[in-house]
C-alpha cells in the first residue's frame, strides 16, 4: 500500500536537476489543463468518426481481398493512440511489426493517417485551449516517462506530477521553475532518509490490519511525529497529505474518519475536504486515459477476424462504437478532472465532505492500475 507514496518520492526526487526548459514545459502543460473546464466535444467527435468511417468504406471498395487491419494497424498508428493515453509505449502482439511491413497497402494510407491524428483533429475542432493541451500533453510524454523508476508507466508519472504541482498551488504557491526545483530537492532528501520508511511501514501495517480506529491512530501518530532532514522539511506537509489520500483511495476508510483522526492528531491542514477533491480530480484523469486505451485493444481484437469482410464490418461497427466511445471518454474525463482540479486548488477548506459517489468513481479509476498491470503476457511492450 506504500507503493504509491514510494513512487511519488522516487519520481519527484528525480526531477531535482532537470533543466529549466523541461520543467517549464510540464508547468505549461498543467496551466493548459486548468483551462479545460468548459467545452463541448460531442460534435467534433461525431464528425471525426464519420470521416473515418467514410475513409474505411473507400478503402474497402478499393482493396477487396486484403486484410484491412493489416493495412491500417501498424505500429505508428497504435503508438499514436497509446501516446494519447499513457505516453509510455504500446502493447502489441509480437508479430505486429512484421505484419505492418508486409501489409502497407496504399489504399489504406488516408485512413491510417487520419486515425493516427484523430486526437489532435478532434481537439482542434473543439477549441484552441483543448488543442493546445493535447499538443503539450503529447509533446511532454517522453520527458515525463524518462524520469520514471523501473515499473512505472507514463500515466502514473503524469498523475504524480499533477499531485505535486496541485499541492503547491493549493498552498498558495505560484508554480515556477525555482519553486518546482526547491520542492523536488526536498523530496529527494526524503527519498534517502530513514524516516520515510516509517511512513511506508505505517501505511502497510494499516492496510494489513483490521483498520480500526486504533490502527488509524497509529498512522496519524507516525505522520504527526515525522522527523525529516532539515533540507527536506519543506515537503513534510506534502508527504502527510498524500499518505492521507492513499488511505482514502485504497483502503476504503471514510473521509470523515480520516479527517477526525488526523485533526485529533494535530494534522489539520492536510485533511481539508479540498484535499479529497484533488484526489477526485486525479482519479477522473486516470479514468480518462485508461478509457482511451480501449481503442488499441479494439484494433488488436479486430485483427483476429478471419475474413476481410468480417474485419471491415467489425471495424465499421467499432469506429462508431467502442473506439469512438474511448475518445469521448478521454475528452469528457479530462474536462471533469479539470473542473475538480480548479475547485480543489481554489478551496479554503470550508467545504462540506464531497459526494461519496464521486469518490467511489475516482477510486475505481485508480484500481484500474492493477488490472492494466496484469495485462495479457502474450503481448510485448515496445517502448518508443
Amino acid at each position: 500500500m506504500s507503493t504509491h507514496l514510494s513512487n511519488f518520492v522516487t519520481y519527484m526526487g528525480n526531477w531535482e536537476y532537470e533543466s529549466d526548459e523541461n520543467i517549464d514545459s510540464v508547468i505549461c502543460e498543467l496551466e493548459s489543463f486548468a483551462k479545460l473546464e468548459d467545452f463541448e466535444c460531442g460534435t467534433a467527435i461525431d464528425e471525426e468518426f464519420q470521416k473515418l468511417t467514410t475513409l474505411l468504406n473507400i478503402a474497402e471498395a478499393e482493396r477487396i481481398g486484403t486484410d484491412i487491419l493489416h493495412g491500417i494497424a501498424d505500429v505508428s498508428l497504435l503508438y499514436s493512440i497509446w501516446d494519447m493515453a499513457f505516453g509510455m509505449g504500446v502493447y502489441v502482439v509480437s508479430t505486429l511489426g512484421q505484419l505492418a511491413v508486409k501489409y502497407t497497402a496504399t489504399e489504406f494510407t488516408d485512413l491510417r493517417n487520419k486515425l493516427a491524428r484523430a486526437d489532435i483533429d478532434i481537439a482542434s475542432n473543439i477549441n484552441e485551449d483543448v488543442k493546445t493541451y493535447i499538443e503539450k500533453y503529447k509533446q511532454n510524454n517522453r520527458l515525463i516517462r524518462a524520469r520514471a523508476a523501473e515499473g512505472m508507466d507514463g500515466r502514473q508519472c503524469r498523475l504524480i506530477l499533477m499531485e505535486f504541482m496541485a499541492y503547491l498551488q493549493k498552498k498558495g504557491q505560484t508554480v515556477t521553475v525555482p519553486i518546482f526545483k526547491k520542492y523536488a530537492a526536498s523530496i529527494k532528501r526524503i527519498s534517502t532518509s530513514n524516516e520515510i520508511k516509517d511512513v511506508y511501514n505505517a501505511l502497510d501495517n494499516l492496510n494489513l490490519g483490521v483498520k480500526s480506529q486504533i490502527d488509524v491512530d497509529e498512522l496519524m501518530k507516525t505522520l504527526k511525529g515525522l522527523k525529516l532532514p532539515f533540507l527536506a522539511m519543506g515537503a513534510k506537509g506534502m508527504i502527510q497529505n498524500i499518505a492521507l489520500r492513499i488511505v482514502a483511495w485504497r483502503m476504503d476508510i471514510s473521509q470523515k474518519t480520516i479527517a477526525e483522526r488526523a485533526q485529533e492528531a494535530g494534522i489539520t491542514e492536510e485533511c481539508e475536504p479540498s484535499s479529497f477533491e484533488m484526489m477526485d480530480a486525479v482519479g477522473w484523469f486516470a479514468f480518462g486515459v485508461a478509457a482511451a486505451l480501449t481503442a488499441v485493444d479494439v484494433v488488436l481484437e479486430i485483427m483476429d477476424g478471419i475474413t476481410f469482410a468480417k474485419q471491415c464490418n467489425a471495424m465499421r461497427a467499432e469506429l462508431q462504437g467502442r473506439i469512438k466511445e474511448s475518445y469521448s471518454s478521454f475528452f469528457l474525463n479530462i474536462q471533469k478532472s479539470s473542473k475538480l482540479y480548479n475547485k480543489a486548488i481554489a478551496a479554503n477548506g470550508t467545504e462540506k465532505e464531497i459526494d461519496a459517489n464521486v469518490t467511489k468513481k475516482a477510486n475505481t479509476a485508480f484500481r484500474t492500475e492493477a488490472v492494466l498491470a496484469s495485462a495479457d503476457k502474450s503481448r510485448c511492450c515496445v517502448v518508443l
